[in-house]
């Protein structure tokens, strides 16, 4: 499999399915090529700011619309994005950024500007570029950035040990995604959930699979993430067909009351990080859904999937089965009917 940039898929879905929706969030939706216009307007602005290849990024927005425009925006530069999530303790982010030691730009939402400047405050004069201040910078033309390259680092997250950062390069983000599209035969209509932290890896998979298929990036509003009933009924009425969590998550559905119906009508794959599942867990969700909605386990870098063991060892690696089913076009928020295979 020939190295592709990770922008560069995004890019061709863009061309592909521009009206679709990409990104869907409490702030509203996003289309691609909103989203294509959004990222090269952030590009733009960061390249005028002085944002050259492998230079850090911070990127600082809640509105998941922003955050993935700054996103692709970095990457469309050259530069290292560094995702930090609003709601971490703002004393622990500024430790953060004052350890990546050396000047520093960052990409700021709409609703985090005091919190940029409480983070970003410090001996090295920092830029700040403002989501919604990029607003038509990019004109005609976009960013004139080099031929990536596959060892081009592209994100690095902070991994609480001490000042030191996990750095992700072009060439594992492109191999990782592929494999897991693959795995997961993920295509156009595909709604991935995104309900982890977005400074951990795992966003990585969230936002970039959907982006390369043509799928939609699905985040619930904050008070779903620790009701299991809620996320039950988000997952349920937003026609989700992968969803992508811990296990944490996965015990707050399997603790939340029945709905009385049938559950889940679009949902083909609850695919874990971290932590294996109890084989406790994985009997009950077995008990509750069966082989309709498999619960399937990533290990480590490789990004083989197995199946969650309900009784003794893990039976060995298997691709994930039936490919996603579409949710009908009339219920989807923001789908377009023609672009429906």
């Amino acid at each position: 499999m020939a190295f592709e940039a990770i922008q560069s898929l995004v890019a061709w879905t863009i061309e592909r399915v521009p009206d679709r929706v990409a990104v869907e969030c409490p702030h509203g939706l996003l289309t691609y090529a909103e989203l294509d216009v959004r990222a090269d307007d952030v590009a733009v602005s960061l390249q005028r700011a002085g944002v050259r290849p492998a230079s850090p990024v911070v990127l600082l927005a809640e509105d998941r619309r922003e955050f993935v425009a700054g996103l692709l925006g970095v990457l469309r530069v050259g530069g290292v994005a560094i995702p930090l999530d609003p709601v971490t303790d703002p004393g622990m982010l500024r430790r953060v950024v004052a350890g990546l030691g050396r000047r520093t730009a960052a990409v700021v939402g709409s609703g985090e500007r005091q919190l940029a400047e409480r983070v970003l405050s410090g001996p090295a004069p920092d830029v700040a570029v403002h989501v919604p201040c990029t607003a038509g910078v990019s004109g005609r033309g976009g960013p004139y950035v080099r031929r990536p390259v596959p060892g081009d680092p592209c994100c690095a997250f902070p991994t609480g040990r001490g000042r030191r950062t996990a750095v992700r390069t072009l060439g594992s983000v492109d191999h990782d995604i592929r494999r897991v599209v693959g795995l997961l035969r993920a295509g156009t209509g595909c709604r991935v959930s995104q309900l982890g932290p977005l400074a951990t890896d795992t966003m990585l998979r969230d936002v970039f699979v959907p982006l390369t298929c043509g799928g939609t990036v699905c985040v619930p509003p904050t008070s779903v993430r620790w009701d299991g009933a809620a996320m039950r009924r988000w997952i349920h009425d937003e026609w989700i067909t992968v969803v992508h969590a811990g296990p944490v998550t996965l015990r707050l559905l399997l603790d939340a009351p029945a709905a009385g119906r049938p559950e889940f009508p679009a949902l083909r794959q609850v695919v874990l990080d971290g932590e294996e599942p109890t084989a406790a867990d994985a009997r009950r969700w077995h008990h509750l859904f069966g082989d309709r909605v498999p619960l399937v386990h990533f290990h480590g870098s490789t990004v083989a999937m197995a199946p969650c063991r309900t009784t003794g060892p893990t039976a060995g690696h298997t691709e994930a089965t039936g490919a996603p089913a579409l949710a009908p076009p009339d219920r989807v928020p923001g789908s377009h009917r023609a672009d429906v295979a």
